[in-house]
């Protein structure tokens, strides 16, 4: 239908409120969308453009449910796929399944082979926990890569590794493979599998990619990751220098490097990475590992020679970060302030304001620090939040928690769906010993996003580390663990949770593996911690004092520290 130009800010005015009443229901989608289909293909252009309008209004005032459903109108009315393609893009940035579901299907009507919007269905139906839904959106996926002389099964790992639900990504795959066997297949069931969890399967599905294609870098180095995560740590060691030594690639050799930089063999790693230099081909990849590694280990001065020499072959930003991190562990407050103010805007630039702020902290000007932060904010607005968020926590750091909690209250009112300051205002909570608020705010995030491994987590631990409701922190973290199952902070969790409740054992086995994962000080500090109250002494003080000198300033090993000392 035409709608007559005088009437279209009328429209717009009162159709914008109306449309959020158009919305589905899980319940009644896949219906609606199945009928859709029967129907012949018809199609109103200039009605479909004008909700395309009314959606692309909503976005601009982030009203986003009520955009959604203009789009999906607009798809449902048009023959036009980019239009079909936004509708249903949008519809899946924000998680109305349901929705981009319709989209797709129409979209599909529109263009039967279309690549991408078998997609979109693919990873849908996957979000709903149906494989067999999805399989044959997969089929068509992998068709496309084999079509355009891609590997297929690879490129179909490009996309599951995306996938949120890790599990049925992997069975999806289990039963392409079973269709049409590969070494490709097989090695992507193995990613699949180590990125859900499964280490057994992980292990037996890399062995069989490895027996089918012997020299097989790849496949020999996820084998040694496998190992290394399933706790086989010399096992994995060994078969990724194996690998190593026996391939000319530098991408693999510098594999390995990070991997014994990882387990904390920094000796090791930096031969490796120093070998991989003399080489020459990826020479800037091994100085920056070099740097970064020799930051690790406090050889600051080493550390200092490679950014320094990075930032003569242009990774301007990455360099001048890192000095100024030096500088300021070192306490060279004003060679660190001029590094920082070198970082342009990059993936190092936030890091760098906010470092600067700190600066302010650490010589008592705390409302320089501020004045910082707010003029960030104004020049970057991209950053807003993230510039408020630190602005109360430098309130908190100097002392002055009511300003800081009042700072949050603010933000969280301007920012309501921010929840980098709904966490951080919980946090602060709880640092006050101001639990039971700390724990509804963080229960108030659960219930805003149930499906979030982090708000879960989040809840779980500040539950188990309060031993309060150990049963329900379990089950919270659990859930957490299901949702992300190689996250070393959920597997530290979970190791603190059983710990609580007394299962020293099993929870040793959970921050083992985190410790493999990462080398934060909190799970050293944990798993020094537990390892102590079974007896182990020795190993305990090993983890202890190897992780205080990675983290000479850290304030996490108390508890275990006067454990020692008792």
């Amino acid at each position: 239908m035409q709608i007559p130009v005088s009437l279209f800010g009328v429209a717009v005015a009162l159709g914008l409120g109306a449309c959020a009443s158009q919305q589905s229901s899980p319940e009644s989608a896949p219906e609606q969308a199945g009928a859709r289909q029967e129907q012949p293909l018809a199609s109103d252009a200039s009605e479909a453009t004008y909700h395309a309008m009314l959606g692309e209004i909503a976005l601009q005032r982030e009203m986003y449910d009520t955009a959604v459903n203009e789009f999906r109108r607009a798809a449902e009315l048009s023959t036009d796929p980019d239009l079909i393609e936004r509708a249903t893009a949008l519809a899946f940035a924000y998680e109305r399944y349901d929705d981009a579901r319709v989209c797709a299907r129409r979209w599909l009507l529109v263009e039967p082979d279309n690549y991408s919007a078998h997609r979109f269905l693919a990873l849908i139906e996957l979000r709903a926990d149906d494989v067999d839904a999805a399989l044959p959106h997969l089929r068509m996926v992998r068709e496309a890569y084999g079509a355009h002389g891609a590997e297929p099964d690879l490129g179909l790992l490009a996309l599951l590794l995306q996938e949120q639900n890790h599990a049925a990504a992997t069975a999806a795959m289990q039963k392409l493979v079973k269709e049409q066997d590969s070494a490709e297949g097989r090695y992507a069931i193995a990613a699949l599998a180590l990125q859900s969890g499964q280490l057994k399967l992980a292990q037996s599905s890399s062995r069989r990619a490895l027996e089918m294609r012997p020299e097989w870098d790849a496949a020999g180095m996820l084998l040694a990751r496998t190992l290394i995560a399933s706790g086989e740590i010399e096992d994995g060691i060994s078969q990724g220098a194996r690998v190593a030594a026996a391939t000319d690639d530098p991408a693999v050799q510098l594999d390995y490097g990070g991997m014994l930089a990882g387990l904390g063999r920094y000796d090791e790693a930096l031969l490796q990475f120093e070998a991989v230099r003399a080489e020459g081909s990826r020479e800037n990849d091994a100085v920056r590992a070099l740097a970064l590694v020799s930051m690790q280990v406090r050889d600051f001065d080493t550390a200092r020679k490679y950014f320094g020499w990075l930032v003569t072959t242009g990774y301007y930003d990455e360099g001048y970060y890192y000095l100024g991190r030096i500088a300021r562990q070192q306490k060279v407050y004003d060679d660190a302030l001029v590094y920082y103010r070198s970082v342009e805007p990059s993936e190092y630039f936030l890091s760098a304001q906010i470092e600067i702020a700190d600066i302010f902290l650490q010589r008592d000007d705390i409302e320089g620090g501020r004045q910082h932060l707010e003029e960030l904010a104004r020049a970057f607005p991209d950053y807003a939040v993230s510039a408020l968020a630190a602005e109360a926590d430098l309130l908190a750091e100097s002392g002055d928690s009511d300003a800081a909690l009042a700072l949050y209250s603010q933000g969280i009112a301007e920012h309501a769906e921010a929840s980098e300051l709904r966490y951080g205002h919980a946090f602060l909570l709880e640092r006050l010993g101001r639990t039971n608020e700390a724990v509804s705010e963080l229960r108030a995030i659960v219930a805003d996003h149930p499906d979030d491994p982090i708000a879960l987590n989040a809840l779980g631990y500040t539950l188990a580390d309060n031993n309060r409701n150990l049963r329900e922190a379990q089950k919270l973290i659990e859930r957490a663990l299901k949702l992300d199952p190689t996250n070393a902070a959920i597997l530290d969790s979970m190791g603190w949770v059983l710990f609580r409740r007394g299962r020293e054992e099993e929870a040793i086995r959970y921050l083992r593996r985190a410790r493999v994962l990462s080398r934060d000080p909190e799970i050293a500090a944990h798993l020094s911690e537990v390892l102590l109250a079974t007896g182990a002494r020795a190993e305990a003080r090993e983890i202890y004092e190897s992780a205080r000198r990675e983290y000479p300033d850290s304030d996490v090993f108390e508890a275990v520290a006067a454990q020692f000392d008792s």
